[in-house]
């Protein structure tokens, strides 16, 4: 009874926690806006595919139309593209506008660990969790681009947060909230179904207990509602074009994954893939030992294991269901990181002595390096410290997130080319974007290009004839480009990866009537 009284009193709420959330939300987003600012580099591949799939809803936007607006497809669920409109209609149409969007999530992401580690354990380990989510290489770098992922990340975390306050769904209230979340999760990415399924199916067998033992159906109801709920926020987009995201589905699922040479599914390549992912893309080491510490600590308590049960069985589920996928990608278990946090911190609040205090101050202590290390760069450390295993590399620290840390000056060059051929009025102002060996490149590619021809007015025409464009854009290894007839050179440059890149221009006497 007085343990039961003192865990209510650790874990209530308190205002000072949510004023200094809401201050670290706000000088992580004025920080993000600074870095997108000083960063040179065009978006990368998938970055610059989201930010013109983005421009399509403000036009359906700013054409009021709505049902469009509402059901278009774009490959990729609404729910990210939505919430960017608002950022464009106050900022104007750039890449920091799109980028600043991602604030919404990080509020999200922000108080959902929070609330989620304060909910099941204290506010100590609500603040550790929150600080580490939002510091963790994968997490913080990919904040500073226009992804899905952290996004997907922050609604997860929600949802599950949702899940555990509804108790088995005996609250009407929290298990609407639940179902909201989760339906917002759907039209963020399809792939929270990989996180939710497994908690949710337990918590609904509880609800199916409870039926048996005392025949009240209310919960039962309330999963009904729960989920009746979801997909009357989510159905209505994936039921308007079933067919086609069926199709980009199964090429997403299975062709870039052979494309690419990611391990066949059935090998121990597959299983070993996401492990070494999360150690080397998501946490680095501190953080993973820290989550084996959690992991340890489920044999110290019996009730660890059972309050953990729901986050261990989110982890599970990514694990599973993205191991039998063909096509891998780092970015795609980031869903799993709210539950990997929380093992991460819970533990510290069953230290005895002052060890509760040193843990404390220690992965706050980190969670602060982690963040100026990969913002700004420390140089008083190296940029990347890795040691050899078995498996392969193991990072245990390094001054980058995913593909980026601090911001870089870089001459890309190609927003600058892309505005030469906007301000040039000659011709019909179409570029073909023609790769050699050493061409498509993550800072150089197709989907930047095709974003900044949004931006500027410049239609984009990728590996087609010569005839169909007024300019040109060679891009690969060779010592020089020579025009094609009917070309000039406008300007070459050596770009930062040792490639060049040629703007040519068709000549006046060669455009046709």
């Amino acid at each position: 009874m007085i343990a039961a009284k003192l865990r209510e009193f650790r874990s209530a709420p308190n205002f000072a926690d949510y004023l200094l959330i809401a201050a670290i939300i706000i000088a992580m987003s004025a920080v993000t806006v600074w870095w997108v600012n000083e960063d040179t580099r065009p978006p990368n591949w998938d970055e610059g595919a989201h930010l013109s799939r983005s421009l399509f809803y403000r036009e359906h936007l700013l054409n009021l139309d709505a049902v469009t607006f509402l059901v278009t497809y774009a490959v990729y669920p609404p729910l990210t593209y939505w919430v960017a409109q608002p950022f464009y209609i106050v900022f104007g149409t750039t890449m920091t506008a799109a980028v600043a969007s991602q604030s919404v999530f990080v509020a999200v992401l922000a108080f959902s660990m929070y609330e989620l580690g304060r909910e099941l354990w204290s506010r100590r380990v609500g603040l550790l969790a929150m600080a580490l989510a939002l510091t963790l290489p994968m997490v913080l770098s990919q904040f500073r681009e226009f992804q899905l992922d952290p996004p997907l990340a922050a609604m997860t975390a929600l949802s599950l947060l949702m899940l555990v306050r509804c108790k088995e769904f005996s609250s009407r209230n929290y298990s609407l909230a639940l179902g909201f979340a989760l339906g917002l999760a759907l039209l963020t990415k399809w792939t929270v179904f990989f996180a939710m399924v497994f908690p949710v199916a337990l918590a609904l067998l509880w609800a199916a207990r409870h039926y048996r033992e005392t025949g009240d159906l209310a919960r039962l109801k309330n999963f009904a509602m729960a989920i009746g709920l979801s997909l009357f926020i989510s159905l209505p987009w994936y039921l308007a074009h079933i067919n086609l995201w069926i199709r980009d589905i199964r090429r997403g699922s299975e062709y870039y994954g052979v494309r690419e040479g990611d391990p066949a599914v059935i090998s121990f390549q597959s299983v070993h893939w996401y492990f070494s992912s999360i150690v080397n893309d998501q946490l680095y080491l501190l953080p993973f030992v820290l989550v084996c510490i959690g992991i340890a600590f489920f044999f110290v308590r019996k009730d660890n294991f059972s309050r953990n049960i729901y986050p261990l069985l989110l982890v599970l589920g990514c694990y599973f269901f993205l191991t039998i996928v063909r096509n891998k990608e780092p970015r795609y278990i980031t869903l799993a990181v709210p539950a990997l946090t929380l093992f991460a911190v819970y533990w510290v609040d069953q230290l005895r002595g002052w060890w509760p205090r040193v843990a404390t101050g220690a992965i706050a202590a980190y969670a602060v390096v982690a963040f100026l290390a990969i913002s700004f760069g420390l140089p008083l450390l190296k940029s990347e410290q890795v040691v050899e295993a078995r498996g392969g590399e193991i990072v245990i620290y390094a001054e980058r997130g995913y593909r980026v840390g601090p911001p870089s000056s870089d001459p890309w060059r190609l927003e600058d080319m892309v505005k030469q051929i906007a301000a040039s009025k000659s011709g019909e102002e179409l570029a073909i974007y023609d790769h050699g060996p050493g061409g498509d490149s993550v800072w150089f590619n197709n989907a930047a290009f095709s974003y900044y021809g949004e931006i500027y007015g410049v239609d984009f025409i990728s590996r087609t004839r010569v005839d169909d464009a007024a300019f040109i854009v060679k891009h690969n290894r060779d010592a020089r480009h020579e025009p094609p007839a009917g070309f000039r050179t406008v300007d070459s440059w050596t770009l930062p990866n040792g490639t060049l890149v040629t703007l040519m221009q068709r000549t006046e006497a060669s455009v046709a009537p």
